[in-house]
């Protein structure tokens, strides 16, 4: 809970520092940089280890932030978590950030767990049920999980919407009065 809370007010501070036209470098850079801390998250722990030197961290970040728009911005946080031994909340102070982003544009993102490939169609009639729940615009990220039965998970940092079969199944057993099966 702290460090969901820390991870809040980070994103808070470096999102406000950013003006209208540079939000759209900030998505940009988000992006790259949760693709990157995802592929390598080996990195996280490298950076925030103390015993890892000083100059090396320097070198690292340099690296990393080859690929950003707002370099001297992602510096300056990536310094601060690293000197105070935080630098392992930087996905989820990503993920806040990109919540804000998205609350700024009235908009949520979802991640929908499925059972297997769905046609667009019907992906896109989830996202309008979901759009009408939330009344807001959806960002889906579609996820397949084959240990789910049948239906989908729809998650949101406001909602879980579960719609499985083993989800759907267990309501139903609950709904039988006790003695009756």
């Amino acid at each position: 809970m702290k460090s969901a809370l820390l991870a809040k007010r980070y994103a808070k501070a470096v999102t406000d520092l950013i003006h209208g036209e540079k939000y759209s470098q900030l998505a940009k850079d988000l992006r790259f940089l949760q693709k990157v801390f995802s592929e390598q998250n080996e990195n996280i722990k490298i950076i925030n280890s103390f015993i890892f030197p000083h100059t090396e961290r320097e070198l690292l970040f340099k690296q990393i932030l080859s690929g950003t728009s707002l370099q001297k911005i992602w510096h300056n946080l990536f310094v601060i978590l690293s000197r105070r031994h935080k630098f392992i909340l930087i996905n989820d102070i990503l993920s806040e950030m990109n919540n804000i982003i998205l609350s700024s544009q009235n908009k949520e993102a979802i991640k929908l767990t499925m059972a297997k490939e769905q046609p667009a169609e019907v992906i896109r009639k989830i996202v309008d049920y979901l759009e009408k729940i939330l009344e807001k615009q959806v960002v889906v990220d579609v996820n397949i999980d084959s240990s789910i039965i049948g239906g989908f998970i729809a998650q949101s940092r406001i909602l879980t919407f579960d719609g499985t079969v083993a989800h759907n199944l267990q309501k139903f057993i609950n709904s039988i009065p006790q003695g009756k099966i």
